[in-house]
């Protein structure tokens, strides 16, 4: 069975930290449906969360100082406010 491509749309779905610098622009992204603006949000905070907990369990940082983690987990949840504020 051959692979199917998946789009720039769903890409931006499944990693959206790959293709936004911070979550608000997710909520500005013109290409996305409310509901896949609220996918790609869900997505980013799940990643998040598990930055999060691994951080707090001494895992996150590299020799650097560097999480890795992108986005702060608060970030992503006033991106999700901004929302349910506005829905388009």
């Amino acid at each position: 069975m051959p692979r199917v491509s998946k789009t720039h749309g769903d890409r931006k779905l499944e990693n959206p930290a790959s293709h936004f610098t911070k979550p608000s622009e997710v909520v500005k992204d013109g290409q996305l449906s409310h509901r896949q603006k609220k996918q790609a949000l869900k997505n980013w905070e799940q990643d998040a969360r598990q930055v999060a907990t691994a951080n707090n369990e001494g895992m996150g940082a590299n020799d650097e100082g560097d999480t890795g983690g992108g986005a702060r987990l608060a970030d992503v949840v006033r991106a999700k406010q901004q929302m349910r504020k506005k829905p388009k």
